[in-house]
């Protein structure tokens, strides 16, 4: 009988699992079907004509034909309003805004950043702005890209059309769409990075390099969205190489990424050279550390002064094999610049993919073979791993989004940013997130602290540490921990 009850059991497990992936897979079906046909319909449509403003100004069967002019004579006003909305809160540096040009911006359904990008994929025949450049290899070509950031929008999430809440369609006042995108010539692409650069109060500018599995298209969303939740006020510029943008086409990216070095190092050093900033930031995650590391060996060995501007190197989940980082990459590129960050997980499943296809560990993954020197802060980001595979921690995970403000905003080093905590042992720079940030319910037991403000604990162990109190982001004041264990 037992066993009767327990393959009753298994066979139950069994169905509700393969249920949830079987509807998972027919969302993601569906989705991409509605995508289509919008699509379709959206081509079929004479020039000019906005079917969902159609769809919305549908006259009743007895309105008449007045009041169907007056709703679209209306439409046409609103959607002018909205383009005026659109123009005045491009994401640009300002300097004097008068309050009126606040209270548009605050009230615009969605602000707008601007983005710089550089790429070698092909072009392709689309005049959509997210398949204007396709997964084949070309020539670099320059240009700017527009991104919706909403006004709901969540630090660290890349909203997007979801077939849960029925969103067939991109919309720019609840997701991060990619709305323009406009190629420039060589000389005035850097001009307006310059420019970009020099009506910044940082004067700084950063480079960010995708990884693999990415599109032309959610590579400028990244960047966008990485730079409004920075609030990055110089100029955010990303390199997209020939990502095939598919989970199957590992080893297409492999050599598409090796393929890309050149073009990246050629770039790189246009970039450090024309940009005029006197700080730049390199930014690369897992598969595109690859080309990044070698484009920055190689500037570097051609000219050393390039430490000046280069204010930090960062990088996220590489996917580079740990032996050959720290032996012949790491002495080349840690002269290159002032803070090398390298931000690692055990939950990347990603990586543990990578190092089961290659036999051996990566740079990015936490075990026997993780990368701790004294040249390196290592970051061991497992604790604020968010997502289903652990692999785009770097620009969703609040904490890491935190410590990437503070290397970006203030230039601080491990030791100095105060969301780290040090982890003793013999090889090198090993640091940790410290405890999330909590609000207790009640008081503890013994202690002077009151219920409702937020405290930050050192450890999670209830030994020896301290409470601090963090108001208004000070966390300078402590008091001892009371007797009372207060874990978080």
């Amino acid at each position: 009988m037992r066993k009767f009850v327990w393959v009753v059991l298994v066979a139950v497990c069994v169905a509700v699992i393969g249920g949830v992936y079987v509807i998972r897979m027919l969302g993601a079906s569906l989705h991409e079907t509605f995508e289509n046909v919008a699509s379709q319909l959206d081509e079929a449509a004479p020039p000019g004509t906005d079917l969902s403003v159609q769809r919305k100004s549908k006259p009743s069967s007895g309105e008449r034909p007045h009041e169907r002019d007056k709703a679209r004579q209306s439409e046409r006003e609103r959607l002018q309003t909205g383009e005026q909305k659109m123009q005045r809160t491009v994401a640009e540096p300002r300097t004097e805004e008068k309050e009126s040009d606040k209270k548009n911006a605050r009230d615009a359904p969605f602000k707008l950043v601007q983005v710089f990008y550089a790429t070698d994929r092909n072009k392709t025949m689309s005049d959509k702005p997210g398949q204007i450049y396709g997964v084949d290899r070309s020539e670099l070509t320059y240009g700017i890209c527009e991104v919706s950031i909403p006004r709901d929008h969540r630090l660290g999430q890349l909203e997007g059309p979801s077939i849960w809440k029925f969103e067939f369609r991109k919309d720019p006042e609840k997701h991060v769409v990619l709305l323009k995108v406009e190629e420039k010539d060589h000389d005035t692409y850097f001009k307006e990075i310059a420019n970009r650069v020099g009506s910044s109060t940082s004067k700084s500018a950063f480079l960010f390099v995708h990884g693999f599995n990415v599109t032309f298209e959610d590579a400028a969303r990244r960047t966008a969205q990485m730079a409004y939740d920075l609030k990055f006020d110089g100029a955010p510029v990303f390199y997209s190489w020939p990502s095939q943008g598919s989970s199957t086409a590992y080893t297409v990216d492999e050599n598409n990424v090796e393929w890309t070095e050149l073009h990246l190092e050629t770039f790189l050093a246009d970039f450090i050279g024309r940009s005029t900033a006197d700080k730049i930031y390199l930014i690369a995650h897992s598969m595109g550390s690859r080309a990044l590391t070698k484009a920055i060996a190689a500037v570097a060995d051609k000219d050393p002064l390039v430490r000046k501007t280069i204010e930090a190197i960062i990088l996220a989940a590489p996917d580079i094999d740990a032996d050959v980082f720290k032996q012949k990459i790491l002495p080349r590129i840690r002269p290159a610049t002032k803070n090398l960050t390298l931000y690692a997980s055990s939950r990347d499943l990603a990586l543990l993919a990578s190092k089961q296809v290659h036999g051996y560990s990566r740079a990015g993954e936490v075990g026997p073979d993780l990368v701790v020197t004294n040249d390196v802060d290592t970051i061991d980001a497992t604790s604020v791993d968010t997502s289903f595979i652990g692999h785009a921690y770097y620009a969703e995970a609040k904490s890491i989004i935190a410590d990437l403000f503070e290397i970006l905003r203030y230039q601080r080093t491990a030791k100095e940013r105060r969301h780290l905590e040090h982890v003793d042992n013999e090889y090198g720079n090993l640091w940790v997130f410290k405890a999330s940030a909590k609000v207790l319910k009640e008081e503890p037991q013994g202690s002077d602290l009151a219920p409702g403000e937020i405290r930050y604990i050192d450890d999670d162990s209830c030994g020896i540490g301290f409470i601090k109190k963090i108001i208004e982001g000070d966390a300078g004041k402590a008091v001892p921990r009371s007797r009372v264990c207060v874990p978080n």
